[in-house]
């Protein structure tokens, strides 16, 4: 008992200095000064410098964080899971080193799903980058078909071990039952898996055979391939046939001659009625080369793609902080890449002086993908199929979301991954750890204003493999 009063009453005084300390913090001061980047980090930390980086950690995803809010109206309590790092920091017995603090600072956030929520340690000559980590699909390959209300194993499943058997439960509360293609019209099949961050342990079913028994069987999870595709990659491929498929890999210059053979595929399109558009690995296809392809295939119109970004003093500051410390990076880059970050720096520096000399409160700006078709072109009345991977750029996202707007269109493959990705977010450093705090301040949202997760567009049927083209294919026959 008499222990327990101690520590409360050394956390106590602790917050004590931590109040006096906020004031001036140097986050208080509104922007990093040049010299703060020459600063040699300590390798250990005392335990009001810890509560005072985390007062200030705190502070930044406040001001600056893009999902803070959403989040917060969900449920997080952001205050208590600063305050309950600290009290845990504090309560070590040997002093807590500098990196180790920068990983419990990480794991502390790990629910925020963003991997753009960042920090990096240059501490005796080594980097630690440490990020959030995104989730992703891990499958059993245990294919599951529904009957009756109940999941039944498929008789394919025999290299397994349970063919015919009913899925009773499973030890983690992460199990998904992901929807796969089916081969008859008018079932539902599934297969066994989760979403994690990190190679999960063997997953620990219970099923039951037609006779009663049950049964206990551990199913290894793995995590499929991802591929990206290469910058010097083709254009496309297209197969033409009752189905056409097209895959788009990249983006084109005009004076290429896939260009002018992709825009000729998208004409030849016009009088077919179904379509698969494989889009996997293309992490740099942009909306605008998509656009111009799409416009000589329809005259539709759609907007779909939402992105709200946070605009404030703080956030511009730390969007300053992230171009300066790109300039420090690029002295030995070419003249380009310099010059678009002096120019980019211009500009932030002339609105952050507009938003400073006009006291103008935090605004969210607005950035939505519209496409217009072209006026000749015929009206969009097929169905598509679109197929995607979590290198998903901004073309990509695009179909994706076209994918689940439209009523006769599916998204097959897996997860999208988080959006909006290279690009530019604000960065702060931590005032004693010197640990720079990289935040995301944009949120993704579809037409319906509604934000969409972090792992980005779920598919209509989760497919892990290769087979994916084949199923997508014949769904887009089939209808099943």
């Amino acid at each position: 008992m008499l222990k327990m009063k101690s520590y409360l009453g050394r956390l106590e005084g602790l917050l004590a200095i931590l109040l006096l300390l906020v004031p001036a913090l140097l986050f208080a001061q509104g922007r990093l000064q040049k010299s703060v980047f020459e600063d040699a980090p300590p390798a250990f930390l005392s335990d009001p410098e810890i509560l005072a980086d985390l007062r200030v950690a705190l502070q930044v995803m406040q001001e600056n964080y893009g999902r803070y809010r959403q989040l917060e109206r969900s449920g997080t309590n952001w205050e208590a899971v600063f305050r309950d790092l600290g009290a845990r920091l504090v309560a070590e017995p040997n002093p807590v080193l500098t990196h180790h603090f920068q990983k419990r600072l990480v794991e502390a956030l790990a629910f925020t799903r963003d991997p753009l929520v960042s920090t990096d340690l240059f501490l005796q000559r080594r980097h630690y980058h440490r990020q959030v980590e995104p989730l992703a699909p891990f499958t059993t390959q245990l294919q599951l078909v529904k009957q009756s209300g109940r999941l039944r194993t498929l008789p394919l499943q025999r290299r397994l071990g349970v063919a015919n058997q009913w899925l009773q439960q499973c030890d983690s509360k992460q199990t998904r039952i992901f929807p796969i293609p089916s081969e008859r019209r008018g079932e539902q099949r599934f297969e066994l898996g989760l979403l994690a961050t990190q190679r999960p342990k063997p997953l620990r079913c219970t099923l039951e055979d037609d006779t009663g028994r049950i049964s206990q069987h551990v199913f290894k999870l793995t995590l499929p391939s991802q591929p990206r595709n290469a910058p010097k990659s083709s254009v496309f491929h297209y197969v033409g046939g009752r189905v056409p498929y097209v895959r788009w890999f990249r983006d084109g210059d005009r004076g290429e001659r896939s260009f002018a053979e992709f825009l000729r595929v998208a004409r030849r399109l016009q009088r077919s009625d179904v379509l698969v558009l494989d889009v996997r690995g293309n992490h740099s296809g942009s909306f605008g080369f998509i656009e111009r392809w799409l416009r000589e295939l329809t005259s539709s119109g759609w907007e779909n793609v939402v992105v709200r970004e946070r605009h404030s003093r703080q956030t511009l500051t730390g969007l300053l902080n992230r171009v300066e410390w790109g300039l420090r990076l690029e002295k030995s880059r070419t003249p380009t890449t310099r010059n678009a970050l002096v120019q980019k720096r211009q500009q932030l520096a002339a609105l952050l002086r507009r938003f400073e000399e006009n006291d103008l409160p935090e605004k969210w700006v607005e950035t939505k993908f519209i496409f217009n078709g072209k006026r000749e072109a015929p009206v969009w009345s097929r169905r598509l199929v679109v197929i995607v991977n979590s290198h998903c750029g901004d073309g990509c996202q695009f179909l994706a979301a076209l994918a689940k707007q439209q009523s006769n269109a599916f998204l097959f493959g897996t997860p999208t991954g988080h959006y909006p990705r290279r690009s530019l977010v604000p960065l702060y450093q931590l005032p004693n750890s010197d640990i720079f705090l990289s935040v995301n301040h944009r949120v993704h949202l579809n037409p319906e204003g509604k934000n969409i997760a972090q792992v980005g567009y779920e598919p209509d049927a989760w497919v892990f493999d290769e087979s994916v083209v084949q199923q997508a294919l014949r769904f887009a026959e089939s209808g099943f």
